[in-house]
This record gives C-alpha cells, structure tokens and sequence, in this order.
C-alpha cells in the first residue's frame, strides 16, 4: 500500500494506492496499480468511474483514510460494500 501525494507516482505497480482526491492527472498511473482509495471522492467522480471501466476496485469518499491507514499496513479493499476498507 502507498500513500501518495500530489506529486509521487513513482513506484506503484500493484499496489493499492491512498490519495486525499484525485485528479484527472492520476488516471495514467492507473494502469499500474491494485486498488484506489479515496478520502474526498463520490462513487459518480472521475476516479471512480475509470477505475471500475479499467476493472481496478475503488473505494472513494473514505473521509479520512489517509490519516488512518499508514503505509505497508495490510487492508483488503472490498469495492462492493459501502464499508469498504478492513485493515489490522
């Protein structure tokens, strides 16, 4: 898992990735990753619908999951449920 923000996309082959919002500029780097969480996005927001037309689980709106999930902390992101992150 990484955290990411605004300006480091490096090194995010097949990893779940953590953002505050994301950007149209984010969806490039999509091809590369396993999942993306959201803090501020909506399920109608850009991330959320390229991210499941490019089948990678989603899951936005978490208000704070940036603050509370911490970088190589093991989570199972489930983007069929609204509560969608379990973590350790």
């Amino acid at each position: 898992m990484k955290i990411v923000n605004s300006s480091d996309f490096t090194d995010l082959k097949g990893k779940i990735i953590i953002v505050s919002r994301a950007s149209c500029d984010i969806v490039s780097y999509l091809y590369n990753v396993a999942d993306v969480i959201t803090d501020y996005d909506t399920i109608t927001s850009h991330v959320a619908i390229v991210s499941r037309e490019m089948s990678i689980p989603s899951v936005v709106g978490t208000e704070n999951g940036t603050q509370v999930l911490e970088e190589d902390m093991f989570v199972t992101v489930n983007g069929n449920t609204i509560y969608g992150i379990y973590g350790d």
